[in-house]
């Protein structure tokens, strides 16, 4: 069977692995989508919510893909540090993905903070920010 080419709708899965490491003293964990409902503060949340191919004559020249963080957290500065720690991670940074090490190959430039907002969330505060990330 041959092996399908990862697009910017596999971003998530190069987030993911440079998250868990750069913010891995600062929060609880870092999910996917959804946190579960056990989930203790402060931990992070990453979705996809949109993405935008480029199309060319030969094919397609890049996707991208936009990728937002919520953080959720109990004291207001702990999540603005947090998601300080995140836009720095990512923002300006090239991901490199190899089969040995993640199990695909690929390369997500995240080239710039796209969106951002902070918001009273029921019980706790929680900052969101999107960035663009180009594949």
């Amino acid at each position: 069977m041959t092996e399908t080419k990862k697009t910017s709708l596999s971003a998530g899965l190069a987030v993911y692995a440079v998250l868990k490491e750069a913010l891995k003293d600062k929060v609880t964990k870092v999910y996917p989508v959804v946190a579960t409902e056990d989930a203790v503060m402060p931990f992070l949340v990453y979705r996809r919510t949109g993405v935008r191919s480029n199309p060319s004559k030969v094919g397609t020249c890049f996707d991208s893909s936009v990728i937002e963080l919520s953080v959720f957290s109990k004291d207001y500065g702990e999540g603005v540090e947090i998601i300080e720690a995140a836009r720095s991670t990512l923002e300006n940074k090239t991901i490199r993905c190899t089969k040995e090490k993640d199990g695909f190959d690929m390369v997500v430039g995240c080239t710039q903070m796209t969106d951002c907002e902070e918001i009273w969330d029921g019980d706790c505060y929680r900052q969101d920010l999107t960035i663009e990330c180009k594949i």
